[in-house]
């Protein structure tokens, strides 16, 4: 079962190994103050905090919520050897805002080191990422009980919704891309062709699948330059997770590569299954305004 509410502190983590306490949600503001003066004024989702010595990184915001670090907790509790991620030390809520504690992961992005790869590397690095793909379609919900929504069953947090608070949860693929349609299409042409028919190019079958949701390349961490062969240190970065339909992980993920001059389209189907009617998917996200 997934730990619940607004406030988990996992005492047998390793942080408590070295350490007797958390930093406090103050410290984490101070900290903040200090290390990004102009962004730490952004309340909403702004950058993380990191404190070195602890080997500790601090998510926090009003728009932070407990359903990544379930996520966190539950990723790495049943897919560890699959999938590295970093370990969830506990969350605490501060007034409007979500304080998630972390491990901070060691090495660079892949959108970092990518314009320096060689063509062997990218595929080394795609192949690792095939596994972690597996390894989230391994996951099942109980058959009795599907839903489309975040870990928990709480609401959507993927950003084409992030001005609905109540996107979902949904009973089904359906029910989601009504709702997807619904929510892109302006009021003025809504029922109109050939939007209401772009809806149904996007299929309603297929399992509910977990999903990451925002595999863009800056939340792909490799080993950084000088470390050996090229390799997968984590993914991170799961706000946008759930469990989604199958091909939701595509189109976001090929929805984030630039248009021109970018060969990781090239890369992408080694480890996600394409989607033949992204154009149509995507035709609603332009519409949303992403």
């Amino acid at each position: 079962m997934l730990p619940q509410g607004d406030n988990a502190i996992f005492k047998e983590s390793s942080f408590f190994t070295r350490h007797s306490s958390l930093p406090s949600p103050a410290d984490v503001l101070a900290a903040a103050q200090e290390q990004d003066p102009e962004r730490s004024q952004y309340r909403w989702r702004p950058p993380p905090v990191t404190f070195k010595t602890f080997g500790l990184l601090v998510k926090y915001g009003t728009a932070i919520t407990n359903a990544e670090g379930q996520c966190l907790w539950a990723v790495r509790r049943l897919l560890k050897e699959s999938i590295p991620v970093p370990e969830v030390y506990g969350w605490q809520r501060e007034g409007d805002m979500m304080f998630i504690y972390m491990e901070l992961m060691h090495g660079v992005t892949l959108e970092e080191r990518y314009p320096t790869l060689s063509p062997a590397e990218k595929f080394a690095i795609a192949h690792q990422l095939k596994g972690v793909t597996a390894a989230l379609r391994c996951l099942r919900q109980d058959p009795a009980d599907p839903f489309v929504g975040h870990i928990g069953r709480q609401p959507l947090q993927d950003v084409l919704f992030e001005t609905d608070p109540n996107a979902g949860p949904f009973p089904s693929i359906t029910a989601l891309l009504d709702y997807f349609a619904d929510f892109a299409t302006p009021p003025a042409v809504k029922g109109t062709i050939p939007l209401a028919s772009y809806r149904y190019e996007l299929p309603d079958d297929g399992p509910i699948t977990f999903t990451h949701g925002d595999l863009h390349r800056r939340n792909i961490m490799v080993t950084a330059p000088g470390d050996g062969d090229i390799r997968l240190v984590a993914i991170v970065d799961w706000h946008q997770s759930g469990w989604l339909p199958p091909f939701w992980e595509w189109c976001k993920a090929y929805w984030c590569i630039p248009m021109q001059g970018d060969d990781w389209t090239e890369y992408l189907p080694i480890f996600l299954e394409p989607f033949e009617a992204f154009p149509y998917w995507s035709y609603f996200g332009l519409c949303i305004g992403m």
